[in-house]
């Protein structure tokens, strides 16, 4: 496989950052210190492993904004174009593509030849801290250690992997009669091979000891069947002998009456015996139907006696014998207690009305009290107008929180932006004891010295000296010169740079301060909100929801309450 590109959409300090169409052969990437080099090996790692740190929180946060994550670019041996993807939003779940074909991560891990990332971190992407490993090595030390990256791994030592390969193989076997892995199961499957030839010999006499069984069987059968006559047995000479005492007393009474001799007179009356015991019989039957009757005629006289009363005071015995029993007075008799029964069934009716207001009065009454006591008992929960501002307050908190979370977002970007800004200062043009343009003043000076030196020299005399040093002059002139010619353009590009640093940095402080402001105007909000709903200065999402909660709660109090009242009233 070779990677032939990458797309960070926002990786640690990368925001957007394509690049593609990577040439074959070796790639150098060089930049200063905290450019982004080891940032970049982090970003192919999460690519092709996934994002390090925790679900929750992957490292790498995009400090300049963009989506966590981005794509890798890579092409196989048969040419095929590989896209692998991860994002973090994503819980960085991969999704992978070779030649626009979706695939899976067991298809990465396929392609990647089992390869994990331990693997992967030690022999082809390892960093700095591997390779100082090698500072303190010798050239011998050294060739080894690069023989071992090729085999175990970078940072291993071959030899070291022999002695634990060694070891290991110490513990496994011992041509002596020591423990060891392998010893232990050659003594463990020895003690086995002597256990199963002494089951082998024991299992001749397992089929004598079945028969035995067998016949042990049938013996306790038989045992158990002689066992139940014997207690049925038992039982009934139990019961034979309860039964004795009062089977002797029925023989001797046998016995007894077998002895007994008949009066001749006995039987001569025994006929009469007789009569008179069913006479006697129809007494107790008479006496009994005369009883009845009297109890039916005493209850006759008193139901007439009351029936009398009813007529009225001037009624009695005589009255009634001497009452008038024609025709047209039976009937006038007749439709009077028509009439009056239809006045009893009238009369009860209405009693009966009476008893069924009474109940629903009372039943009314003890609803009204319990209503009214129900009532009292019930909080008058908060006004309508009090719950539209309460959820009015909870809405604009949800809000509030989340442009706040937004707005630390962008204050916290502004602050690695104005970091990131700081550190890449440019040195500024006067920092520089050993610029172009001190050489050159350097280099002038020289040359006046030497003009004066050859001036000096031809006044007195040395006419040769100053030959020498007026050209040699001329050329410290000449060279210095140049020198400060070639010095003004680097001068110039350092003053452009510090203008250029000065407006960046002044922009991201502004919109940093910006950042801040808009910050502070949030968190106020949210106080103002949380006031309203008796709630922290700067509440959670917890808090705010549970305030949703009691609104809601309280909206359907205010129905319950609502409505009890109207059912009390």
């Amino acid at each position: 496989m070779r990677i032939t590109g990458w797309h960070i959409d926002g990786f640690g300090v990368f925001e957007n950052q394509p690049v593609s169409e990577i040439p074959t052969g070796l790639t150098v990437i060089s930049g200063p210190n905290e450019a982004g080099k080891s940032t970049l090996l982090a970003f192919v790692r999460a690519m092709l492993f996934g994002f390090p740190g925790t679900k929750n929180k992957p490292g790498h946060q995009p400090l300049r904004g963009g989506s966590h994550g981005g794509r890798l670019f890579i092409g196989s041996q048969d040419g095929a174009a590989v896209v692998v993807e991860r994002q973090a939003a994503r819980r960085g779940a991969v999704s992978i593509s070779t030649d626009g074909v979706p695939g899976t991560e067991h298809d990465l891990r396929n392609f990647l030849g089992g390869c994990d990332r331990e693997i992967f971190n030690s022999i082809f992407a390892f960093g700095l801290s591997e390779l100082q490993t090698l500072d303190s090595l010798d050239r011998g030390a050294i060739s080894e250690r690069i023989f071992s990256a090729g085999v175990v791994g970078a940072g291993r030592s071959a030899n070291d992997v022999i002695k634990d390969l060694g070891a290991r193989k110490a513990k496994l076997l011992k041509h002596a009669q020591g423990h060891a892995t392998i010893n232990d199961r050659v003594r463990d499957r020895e003690a086995t091979a002597v256990q199963i030839t002494k089951a082998k010999h024991a299992s001749g006499a397992y089929a004598e000891i079945e028969r035995r069984i067998v016949d042990a069987d049938r013996q306790i059968a038989e045992y158990v069947q002689a066992l139940n006559q014997a207690r049925t047995t038992h039982g009934r000479a139990i019961g034979l002998g309860k039964l004795w005492k009062t089977w002797v007393e029925q023989r001797d009474a046998i016995d007894a009456i077998a002895d007994l001799t008949v009066d001749p007179a006995i039987d001569a009356v025994a006929t009469d015996v007789d009569d008179l015991e069913r006479d006697l019989r129809r007494y107790h039957d008479w006496r009994d139907q005369h009883r009845v009757a009297e109890a039916k005629r005493l209850a006759a006289e008193r139901a007439f006696s009351e029936q009398i009363r009813d007529l009225g005071p001037a009624w009695d015995r005589a009255t009634l014998t001497t009452f008038d029993r024609s025709i047209p007075r039976t009937e006038e008799v007749h439709a009077f207690g028509t009439g009056l029964d239809e006045a009893r069934a009238a009369r009860d009716a209405a009693a009966g009305a009476v008893q069924v207001a009474e109940a629903a009065k009372t039943a009314a009454e003890r609803a009204a009290t319990e209503s009214a006591a129900l009532v009292a008992e019930l909080t008058p929960p908060p006004t309508r107008d009090d719950l539209d501002t309460m959820a009015e307050a909870v809405r604009g908190l949800r809000a509030n929180t989340a442009d706040l979370a937004a707005a630390e977002s962008r204050t916290q970007a502004a602050v690695a932006t104005i970091a990131a800004i700081e550190q890449n200062a440019p040195r500024t043009a006067s920092s520089d004891p050993f610029s172009g343009a001190m050489i050159g003043y350097g280099l002038g000076l020289a040359a006046a010295v030497l003009l004066g030196m050859a001036v000096w020299q031809g006044l007195t005399g040395t006419i040769l000296v100053g030959a020498v040093l007026g050209p040699l002059a001329l050329g410290l002139a000449f060279l210095a010169v140049t020198v400060i010619q070639r010095s003004n353009p680097k001068r110039e590009d350092l003053l452009r740079a510090q203008v250029e640093y000065t407006t960046r940095i002044e922009n991201a402080k502004a919109a940093h301060a910006g950042h801040v402001a808009r910050e502070t105007e949030i968190q106020a909000l949210i106080a103002a909100g949380a006031g309203r709903l008796a709630l922290g200065a700067r509440p959670s999402n917890h808090e705010i929801e549970a305030a949703a909660h009691r609104i809601a709660q309280h909206e359907v109090d205010a129905r319950v309450y609502v409505e009890s009242t109207r059912q009390a009233v």
